[in-house]
């Protein structure tokens, strides 16, 4: 049995902030945030090495271990720690994702940090890998974000309009899986690192909109051992044998209901794969109250709990607002990253329809037409208005 760590999603960001505020580590002068990024490593580390009875024996990253294909060096001094730390135990296999390449195909993805390391495989393009991992073979099929520019030659692009380019890329990805599907053989592991999308899974409120994204077809994935699937960040079960392991840490309220983490896989030829989801203790926590919950809290008395990145968030009238605003004013003075977003409401038409009940007509059309109408032309509009009436009764 071989026991893999499927990590992906990483996304080191020395620009992060929380509820739009950048916070700095007071004991390192760095991003908070790459403190938390720290811990977190240190975390799937640790379980991936100390237990001897269940140590690991592969690691798989199936891309966007960086968040820019131009990493800050504080980004690379964290993930290369990590990494080179991690080959003293077992084979790292890494591929780029959309988050690692630039625009440009010419570009350097931002693997290019971490090559050239001991037992760390950086795949950039569509291959497999025959590798021996504790003493049993395993083929690793790499695919890569798939892009136009890497998966079409510039003549295939000419005068397609990009309905058809859409349909060559995804027969293009369709034949790839296929030729790595047919390479299986007895006795021998077949797994797939690939980072995109399928087209059942379920996408969360991202940064970034993954609705126009190629996708990855699933059609041949029970021919592998496993699917190790990156890119959407929650995780979930895509075929019994194809898993997301998500992201490793929360980027946004949008993640703020997602579990992040990693993966644990276990294989062994012939055999369904054994998955489990481990929980990142160290992802920081998100989390959106409203005014029915600080009204249910009593405004919390006691300020809100800190380490926590809250966002208040509300559709309000502006004189629903008004009254908590001194609220909300108190405890973003008090709680380090809070943020409001508050949805206005125009007020409901209530109050006019009682005004309408000591309102005249007249004071009713002279009401409605103020600042929409030539002062002078008002006697004559009002007469129209009194004829009709007179006319209908």
């Amino acid at each position: 049995m071989i026991r893999a760590l499927h990590l992906g999603d990483i996304h080191p960001n020395n620009s992060a902030t929380f509820a739009g505020k950048m916070a700095i580590d007071p004991d390192t002068g760095q991003n908070l945030a790459l403190t938390d990024l720290h811990k977190s490593l240190e975390f799937v580390y640790a379980h991936a090495t100390q237990n001897k009875a269940k140590r690991f024996d592969l690691a798989l990253l199936p891309g966007d271990v960086f968040d820019s294909h131009k990493p800050h060096p504080n980004e690379i001094r964290i993930l290369r720690s990590f990494v080179e730390r991690l080959t003293d135990y077992m084979p790292v296999v890494m591929i780029p994702g959309n988050h690692d390449m630039s625009q440009n195909p010419m570009d350097a993805t931002a693997l290019e940090a971490l090559k050239g390391l001991d037992n760390v495989y950086v795949v950039e393009r569509p291959e497999s890998l025959l590798m021996t991992i504790g003493g049993a073979p395993v083929r690793i099929c790499c695919l890569p974000y798939p892009t136009k520019g890497r998966l079409l030659t510039q003549e295939a692009l000419i005068d397609k309009s990009p309905e058809e380019i859409t349909a060559l890329i995804n027969q293009s990805l369709a034949a790839i899986v296929r030729n790595f599907a047919a390479e299986r053989e007895s006795g021998v592991l077949h797994v797939l690192l690939a980072h995109g999308s399928v087209a059942s899974a379920r996408v969360g409120d991202q940064p970034r909109d993954l609705s126009h994204d190629i996708l990855i077809p699933r059609d041949d994935f029970g021919a592998f051992d496993y699917v190790a699937l990156n890119h959407i960040h929650q995780p979930q079960v895509i075929t019994p044998n194809a898993h997301y392991s998500g992201s490793l840490m929360r980027a946004s309220f949008g993640e703020e209901n997602e579990d992040k983490g990693f993966n644990v896989v276990e294989l062994e030829a012939g055999q369904p794969p054994v998955v489990r989801h481990v929980h990142n203790p160290h992802a920081r926590t998100y989390c959106t109250i409203t005014s029915q919950s600080l009204e249910a809290a009593n405004a919390y008395p006691e300020g809100l709990k800190d380490g926590i990145v809250w966002r208040f968030r509300d559709r309000l009238t502006d004189e629903q607002h008004q009254a908590i605003k001194p609220t909300l004013d108190r405890l973003a003075a008090s709680t380090p990253w809070f943020q409001v977003s508050v949805d206005r409401v125009e007020e409901t038409r209530a109050r006019d329809t009682g005004m309408t009940a000591v309102m005249s007509t007249d004071d009713a059309l002279l009401r409605a037409l103020t600042g929409h109408a030539d002062p002078s032309e008002l006697p004559e509009l009002l007469a129209k208005h009194r004829a009709i009436e007179q006319e209908v009764g």
